[in-house]
């Protein structure tokens, strides 16, 4: 997933992970891990991984732009 930030500044993470329930509304449940692969500008040199489950569309890719990001320098 790319992070993009209004000052041009990005982040590259890797998911990886499995969708693990479908939900009645056409959605699913999906847990997995993420990586930081990328990172430009006031992210250089990112390092960290975690954890992730929530519920959302299945994608292949997908960009997200912030205009703020708590904790972000």
């Amino acid at each position: 997933m790319e992070y993009r930030f209004e000052d041009g500044s990005t982040k590259l993470a890797r998911l990886e992970g499995e969708v693990t329930e479908r939900l009645p509304d056409g959605g699913n449940l999906q847990e997995g891990t993420s990586t930081y692969v990328a990172s430009t500008d006031r992210f250089e040199g990112i390092q960290g991984s975690g954890t992730f489950r929530g519920s959302g569309e299945r994608t292949v890719s997908s960009t997200t732009t912030f205009s703020e990001t708590r904790g972000a320098r």
